[in-house]
């Protein structure tokens, strides 16, 4: 809308504030215009002083040709105080609102009372006029007292919004004080919206801007004006409710009845006395100890109080429920919580079970609520009894079981050739070689170690029976477990290896010989290896050549064997002839000495 304007009437465009545009803090006007247009400025001033202003609406005029509705929300003017005065100190804007209230013809510079109403106004002024002039003028009727001085200065302050808005509340701030005494107040109204809305034409200036300037202008303001200051935002009323202006700036004569009427409205609304107001808690707590609320105000926007385990339900005055409809009186009062019981309150409920880490539930229930909690079964536990207890407003309701483990019988059978260790083997049976059984109980979950073997001589090791999950078809060895929440029965067996000997083929009989043998059958004699038709006698060799008589367990294996035999009759016949002729031997031998002496 302003770039529009701008392409359109250039910076020649721009209106000084006499002809309601727009002008810096000095009234030099914010538009710069190059060396070739200043003689078309001076001429554009002249005419505008001569026939724009006089087209100001007059009061009840109207802008012909334009929408004209606005929109005032019911603000309405407070009723007048006769006792008070209000002096209204602005620039163009105020002049137009004296000349459509009064009916008087067009003045760029106005000092004047209108019933209790005063305005203090100059076309084209911005802060340094303010702070010198304006306030000069104010004075005397501040002095007499019961005074209530309204600024609409900053519409001449656009170039620079922010920094020019600080410079008013360094100068308001600093004054407020003195400005307060002897009854009066101090109330600063918002640099209100520019542009077309619904009539009127839009300003050709590229400066302003409702919400690159204006926001920014009365953000800075309303945040940092002294307490003693009351901010008034018909900025945001007409936004909301609508507007016309005759030229982008300046406002048609409704709108400017509605921003009077909205100003002196909250004005009388702040003339109403304030009382305070006391937040009782009742047990809970409350960020708002007090405030303040001026009498005939609603209760409303009142903080919201906590207390654990309950939910708020209101404040109560004197037993009864503050509602929207309900005034604050003209007196202090106290405000008591009103609190029900909170459905919604957590309870701990925990479980101790053996060595497993202990489980929490968190449960929620109403506060103050007897409650009754039982704990589940859990398979190898003994159930905890139920508990009742209380459902605390803290939270802090606890309930504790305690599972304790049940024990359960463990029988092991171990056959021969089974060599068993680990807990809980008893140490008198961790021996092999024979058959065992023990029997032993063990608390349910506890870790059970068992290690199996087969011992020399067996082979296949099984274990069958019950067997927990941790077991199941096992078929050599055993590891850890825990134990299960039944009696368990384990048994475990091996199966004797079968040993084969195998015979050299030689002149001696195998009859009757053994060819198999298992570490059962030890020792084992072997028989001395027989030669057919004759009386022998002679040993087994092994593949080593060792001389194998009984096999032991050292020996046990399986054998290759080779028989050494002799027939003693054959060996007992060569002995007689070797004596016989050895005794020969000697009896020549003899014979020839006996020659020789």
């Amino acid at each position: 809308m302003q770039g529009r304007n701008s392409d359109r009437h250039g910076d020649k465009g721009l209106m000084r504030d006499h002809t309601f545009g727009q002008h810096s803090n000095d009234g030099s006007g914010h538009g710069q215009s190059g060396p070739h247009l200043r003689f078309a400025g001076v001429l554009f001033c002249v005419f505008a002083a001569m026939f724009l202003f006089p087209a100001l609406p007059a009061a009840g005029a109207e802008n012909t040709g334009t929408v004209r509705t606005v929109k005032t929300d019911g603000a309405s003017a407070g009723a007048a105080d006769e006792n008070r005065r209000i002096v209204f100190v602005g620039d163009s804007r105020t002049v137009g609102m004296y000349i459509t209230l009064s009916g008087s013809g067009y003045s760029e510079d106005i000092n004047a009372s209108l019933g209790n109403e005063v305005y203090i106004g100059r076309v084209a002024m911005g802060f340094d006029w303010f702070a010198g002039t304006g306030m000069a003028e104010a004075e005397p009727w501040m002095e007499q007292g019961n005074t209530d001085l309204v600024i609409l200065m900053g519409c001449n302050d656009m170039g620079s919004p922010v920094s020019s808005a600080n410079r008013y509340v360094e100068y308001v701030n600093a004054n407020a004080d003195s400005w307060s005494r002897d009854g009066n107040r101090v109330f600063f109204d918002s640099v209100n919206p520019v542009g077309h809305q619904n009539g009127g034409a839009e300003t050709s200036s590229s400066v302003y801007s409702n919400d690159g300037t204006c926001a920014p202008f009365n953000d800075t303001l309303r945040n940092a004006l002294s307490d003693k200051v009351t901010w008034i935002d018909s900025y945001s009323f007409l936004l909301s409710g609508g507007y016309a202006t005759v030229d982008g700036i300046h406002y048609d004569g409704g709108t400017y009845r509605a921003i009077h009427d909205y100003i002196r409205n909250a004005v009388s609304e702040a003339q109403k006395r304030e009382y305070r107001v006391i937040f009782d808690a009742a047990g809970g707590s409350c960020a708002v100890q007090e405030k303040k609320i001026r009498e005939g105000e609603s209760l409303t926007d009142l903080p919201v109080p906590e207390k654990k385990g309950y939910v708020f339900d209101g404040w109560c005055l004197n037993g009864s429920r503050v509602t929207d409809q309900t005034e604050m009186p003209s007196e202090n009062i106290t405000l008591t919580a009103s609190w029900k019981a909170s459905d919604h309150t957590p309870y701990q409920v925990i479980f101790h079970c053996g060595s497993e880490a202990d489980h929490v539930e968190t449960r929620y229930g109403t506060t103050g609520e007897k409650v009754t909690v039982n704990a589940p079964a859990k398979d190898g536990y003994k159930t905890p009894d139920a508990q009742t207890g209380v459902i605390s407003a803290d939270g802090a309701a606890k309930f504790e079981f305690t599972y304790t483990p049940l024990s359960y019988k463990l029988t092991i059978h171990a056959g021969k050739g089974v060599s068993l260790t680990g807990k809980p083997v008893p140490e008198s049976q961790k021996t092999g070689g024979r058959e065992r059984s023990f029997s032993t109980r063990c608390t349910f979950g506890d870790e059970v170690s068992l290690l199996a073997s087969e011992e020399r001589g067996y082979k296949d090791l099984k274990i069958t029976g019950d067997l927990p999950d941790a077991l199941s078809g096992k078929e050599a060895g055993v590891t850890d477990f825990r134990m299960p929440d039944h009696d368990v029965e384990i048994t475990m067996s091996a199966e004797p290896v079968i040993y084969h000997i195998r015979y050299t083929p030689g002149v001696y009989s195998t009859a009757g010989l053994p060819e198999m043998y298992t570490v059962e059958d030890l020792p084992l004699r072997l028989k001395n290896p027989a030669m057919p038709f004759l009386t022998s006698f002679g040993f087994w060799t092994d593949e080593n050549g060792r001389e194998v008589r009984t096999i032991t367990e050292a020996e046990s294996g399986d054998l290759s064997l080779t028989g050494e035999v002799f027939d003693y009759r054959a060996a007992a016949a060569a002995d007689a002839a070797g004596i016989l002729l050895m005794v020969i031997l000697g009896v020549l031998i003899q014979m020839k000495n006996r020659k020789r002496k």
